[in-house]
């Protein structure tokens, strides 16, 4: 210390004290003592180092083991601030002090990246091993299942209705012998859509019969045709929107957009193709396109014979 200009030992100890305790007023006011003894803050980064080797050491062997170039007096007092700490507290700290050991030396303010290193350490939720968070962890659940209660309805309170849902599919022990009827027939029983005018309307109020038709003979590929809502048909080109929370649903589907492609007009009794959209592409559509753009096929053949 008095010929290499090392820094004092008690002083860096004392640090090391202030971060185990963590006190940062207290450690801010060690790295200023150090400071003002001429020490440079790289060489306070490299002691600090050192320390913490020396107690990673103590803390995964022994404080007699031979990896140990100390005094006894020296092993004793090490010995004592390990205590503060565990393994992984001391690994983290000699990662991140090697770390930014080429940023203080480069850097125009040394110092305050010194300082702000040192009050990470000594706030830093990673001195806790891992059994200890896992057992906090524990007894908050705990706790939180502890205090749970139950609510009861209020008497005399009428409860708002629930709003109307998508028809659900019903499972196999749910369905009726009509429901199994139609999902047991194959291709060539069932009976397509008539293919003498067809329109949006007859296929979205037959779209969940669709679907179950579908499902008897690729329930894989049909699946992913649960979330979409057919929302309009002209040119032998039917629309179906998906939700955005279904945009994976949507990407297989094009994936799949021949198989799906064939199936419908199995089923439907005609030649058709499909076009996939989102909600929100479908909203953006509708604002920009021009009013007549948006002409269905009853309003333009009621428009015809009007007189």
């Amino acid at each position: 210390e008095t010929f290499l200009g090392r820094p004092n030992q008690e002083k860096i100890c004392r640090c090391l004290e202030n971060i185990g305790d963590k006190d940062p007023a207290a450690l801010l006011d060690a790295i200023d003592d150090l400071l003002s003894a001429g020490q440079t803050c790289v060489q306070i980064a490299d002691s600090l180092i050192d320390y913490f080797r020396d107690m990673m050491v103590i803390k995964s062997t022994n404080p007699e083991n031979k990896l140990l170039i100390l005094t006894a007096e020296e092993r004793k007092k090490i010995s004592a601030l390990a205590a503060k700490f565990d393994v992984p507290a001391l690994i983290y700290s000699i990662t991140t002090l090697e770390k930014i050991h080429f940023s203080i030396k480069n850097s125009d303010n040394p110092r305050a990246l010194l300082e702000a290193l040192m009050l990470r350490l000594a706030l830093s939720e990673h001195f806790l091993a891992v059994p200890q968070l896992l057992a906090r962890l524990n007894n908050s659940s705990a706790g939180v299942r502890g205090n749970t209660i139950k609510k009861k309805p209020m008497a005399g309170v009428d409860r708002p209705a629930k709003p109307a849902t998508h028809a659900k599919t019903k499972t196999p022990s749910e369905q009726t012998p009509s429901d199994q009827t139609l999902l047991d027939k194959t291709p060539s029983d069932q009976t397509p859509i008539p293919a003498a005018g067809p329109d949006a309307e007859s296929i979205i109020d037959n779209w969940q019969q669709i679907l179950s038709a579908l499902k008897a003979q690729h329930p894989g590929t049909a699946g992913l045709l649960d979330p979409a809502v057919p929302t309009d048909f002209r040119d032998n080109v039917l629309t179906l929107s998906f939700p955005e929370l279904a945009e994976f649903a949507k990407t297989m589907c094009q994936n799949r957009a021949d198989q799906i492609k064939s199936l419908l007009t199995a089923a439907l009794g005609f030649d058709i193709k499909i076009r996939l959209e989102t909600a929100t592409d479908r909203i953006q559509e509708t604002t920009t396109r021009p009013a007549t753009a948006g002409t269905s096929k009853k309003n333009r053949d009621d428009a015809l014979n009007d007189p």
